[in-house]
């Protein structure tokens, strides 16, 4: 009889503590997010605004320099605000970044690592992380929103560069434009790692879509849940449903992955095409309301539109 109650209250009580460190797991990954935020803030003072040196790709055209050199994990380091790689989200089920793959670190390089042990060193000294970089922080806009000139979002030549504190502060935006994430990981995301294939998250968001001819609101499917309990996606791998997004203002949000008409879940904040008056527009599932999705670009005469 006391084994029977016993086994009882376990059942009862398994679920609920399941439940509390799923929670205390999303506070310290929000926790986190937070002080990349301010490290990201106490950057700009001391930097022209900028809020980081770029992404951390190193990669000619795609980043400004050797990933320990310039980029905002080498700034993180550097400046010493924190080490990116001994702040990783604690349910994310990868654990390493793409851009920390031997091939991305040897693809048209500012800096060679042609060896495993150079890779391992770098992740050694905190050059890897598994949140994803916001497009914006890491560009700000294109250079030319023309219509029919699509450009590429990910070319250093085609952007304006490192988002800037005064770009989204004298309009209001720095509570809406996200800087970082919880990062989308998919099966087929995978990295070379100790001579293994591991897997790997998103490293920076997409950038603009290019649609209808232009390039429309921002792309963030590469930003996804990795906290919280829903049903299992099977494109994902994982049934995670909760996510964390830190913005300009260094607030965090939290957002929930919302089955679609269908009833079924992606894990990553997608959009949906919506065509009204004014043309395509796309809606965002999750993040609509809360996280901004325009143009940043004080080059441009439509600043902040498409919102």
């Amino acid at each position: 009889m006391v084994i029977s109650i016993i086994a009882l209250l376990i059942g009862i009580l398994l679920p609920t503590l399941g439940q509390s460190r799923r929670s205390a797991q999303t506070t310290v990954c929000a926790s986190q997010l937070r002080q990349f935020g301010v490290s990201s803030l106490s950057y700009a003072n001391d930097n022209e605004d900028r809020m980081c040196s770029g992404p951390a790709d190193n990669r000619r055209r795609r980043g400004y320099g050797a990933i320990d050199e310039l980029g905002w994990m080498a700034d993180f380091i550097r400046g010493e605000f924190l080490v990116p790689g001994d702040m990783l989200c604690p349910t994310q089920p990868a654990q390493l970044t793409q851009n920390i793959d031997i091939i991305r670190l040897n693809e048209d390089p500012f800096k060679p690592f042609p060896t495993l042990e150079d890779q391992q060193r770098l992740i050694a000294a905190g050059y890897n992380t598994n949140y994803v970089q916001s497009w914006y922080m890491a560009y700000t806009g294109m250079k030319r929103y023309t219509p029919g000139v699509q450009g590429d979002p990910k070319r250093t030549s085609d952007v304006v560069g490192p988002l800037k504190t005064t770009m989204v502060g004298i309009t209001s935006l720095a509570s809406a434009v996200p800087l970082f994430g919880d990062a989308r990981t998919d099966p087929d995301d995978v990295i070379i790692f100790d001579g293994a294939q591991v897997r790997a998250t998103k490293t920076l968001t997409d950038g603009p879509y290019w649609a209808g001819g232009i390039h429309n609101r921002q792309d963030y499917d590469d930003m996804g849940a990795a906290h919280g309990k829903g049903s299992r996606v099977v494109s994902e791998g994982h049934d995670r449903d909760i996510g964390n997004i830190v913005f300009a203002d260094g607030h965090v949000d939290a957002f929930q992955d919302r089955p679609d008409s269908g009833g079924e879940r992606d894990a990553v904040w997608g959009v949906t095409p919506e065509f009204t008056a004014q043309g395509l527009r796309l809606q965002y599932d999750e993040l609509d309301g809360r996280v901004f999705g325009g143009w940043i670009n004080a080059q441009n005469p439509i600043v902040n539109s498409n919102d």
